[in-house]
C-alpha cells in the first residue's frame, strides 16, 4: 500500500492452498489486495504554491473590481451592481462545471487550453471595452443635506440641539477636557 492509491482487500478461506502461499496464516485464509487507483508519487504539498497564487490573485481583483463596479454605477445602482460584480463569479463557476463535467474535451490539457483560450477572448473584450470607457463621477450629498429643504432643514435644527445637549454633558463631566469635547462633538 502506497499514499494516494485505493485499494480493496479480499480475504477468503481456501484450506486447499498450499502453506506456501504468499497470505496464507495457519488459519487457511487468504489476503488478496487489488489496487482500484494507482498510488500517487507526487506529493500533495505542490499544492501550497496554487493556491497561495490564486489567493493572491483573488485578493488583488475582487476587492479592486467591487469598488470599480460600486463607484460607476448610479447612486439608485450601486447594489445592483455589486450584485451583478458577484453573479459573474458564479457564472463563471457554472461555465466551469459544464465544461469539465460534460467531458467535451478529450483529454485534460486540451480542457486547460480551452479555459485558457476562454480568459484570452476576454482579456481582450476587456482591453478594448477600458480603451472606449468613460469614468463617470457621481457627486454624493453632503451630510445634513436633503431633497426636501423643509425636512432637511428641521432634521439639521434636530441635529444642532442635539449637538449643544451633548456639549453641556459632557462639559459636567470632569473626565473630559476642551479639546477632547471637539474631537466628540464633530462625528
Amino acid at each position: 500500500m502506497n499514499p494516494g492509491g485505493t485499494y480493496t482487500f479480499i480475504v477468503r478461506n481456501e484450506p486447499e492452498n498450499p502453506p506456501t502461499e504468499i497470505g496464507l496464516n495457519a488459519t487457511g485464509l487468504t489476503f488478496y489486495q487489488f489496487a482500484i487507483v494507482p498510488h500517487n508519487n507526487v506529493s500533495m504539498l505542490w499544492q501550497i504554491p496554487q493556491y497561495v497564487i490564486l489567493t493572491i490573485g483573488e485578493v488583488i481583483y475582487s476587492p479592486t473590481g467591487l469598488e470599480f463596479a460600486y463607484s460607476q454605477a448610479p447612486p439608485s445602482m450601486k447594489s445592483i451592481m455589486s450584485a451583478a460584480w458577484l453573479m459573474t463569479s458564479a457564472i463563471g463557476n457554472l461555465l466551469v462545471m459544464i465544461i469539465a463535467e460534460g467531458n467535451f474535451m478529450p483529454t485534460q490539457w486540451s480542457e486547460f487550453l480551452l479555459f485558457a483560450a476562454l480568459m484570452y477572448a476576454v482579456d481582450i473584450i476587456f482591453i478594448i471595452m477600458s480603451y472606449y470607457y468613460v469614468y463617470v463621477t457621481y457627486e454624493q450629498p453632503t451630510h445634513g443635506e436633503s431633497d426636501d429643504d423643509d425636512l432637511g432643514s428641521e432634521a439639521h435644527k434636530k441635529s444642532n440641539m442635539d449637538m449643544k445637549e451633548i456639549k453641556n454633558t459632557l462639559f459636567h463631566n470632569p473626565a473630559f477636557q476642551d479639546e477632547d469635547i471637539d474631537m466628540v462633538v464633530k462625528f
